[in-house]
């Protein structure tokens, strides 16, 4: 008990290969709406110190409902606050394999003693063998490598805490100072241009 109260107030995984259909779907799907949205309502919770979520409920243009979840992790101020990539059976030697976010996080619970408080799929995946898309990093091993990581553009969380997007074919130029990524599939904003 007392190593988990040591274990970090709010850690978030970015979790990989929970369904057919990745995270990166529905926000571009809600992104390309936005202008013709009317939001209905907007409620802010505390998942746990640093780290908040908002459900945000919205109609749009033909009547039909909309809900959709922001989560807000303070990493900058909040050293307890962690962004993890997770893979099938919290696994970072490139086993493959699948799981739902239910089994990866509280695999993420069970071998690193994280306290996971939000969980969202992330890259595209093979579907036969479970391998991600694109760039990822789990604990600091690049596990896809640099070629893969070229192909897409990624989110990461750099060695020194800081977090980036990068484009496609920037990988290789910070994969040694990344700590966590995944893969993205395209880009939907760059420099406040929306590009996609």
């Amino acid at each position: 008990m007392r190593t988990f109260k040591k274990v970090i107030a709010g850690v978030l995984c970015v979790l990989m290969l929970a369904s057919v259909i990745p995270f990166s779907v529905f926000v571009f799907a809600a992104e390309t709406e936005s202008g013709k949205m009317t939001t209905a309502s907007s409620k802010v919770s505390a998942l746990a110190p640093g780290v908040t979520e908002t459900e945000v409920v919205a109609y749009d243009k033909n009547g039909d409902r909309v809900a959709y979840f922001v989560v807000n992790a303070n990493i900058a101020t909040n050293p307890d606050v962690q962004v993890k990539a997770n893979y099938h059976d919290n696994d970072n030697t490139g086993v493959w394999g699948k799981a739902s976010v239910i089994e990866q996080a509280n695999s993420a619970t069970e071998k690193r003693g994280y306290n996971v408080v939000a969980t969202t799929n992330a890259s595209y995946y093979n579907v036969s063998t479970g391998q991600p898309s694109g760039g990822f990093v789990m604990e600091g091993v690049n596990i896809n490598g640099d070629g893969a990581g070229n192909s897409y553009p990624f989110f990461a969380i750099m060695k020194d805490g800081t977090a980036m997007i990068g484009q496609k074919n920037t990988f290789s130029q910070y994969s040694a100072n990344i700590q966590e990524a995944v893969g993205g599939w395209s880009m939907l904003v760059w420099d406040g241009e929306v590009v996609a």
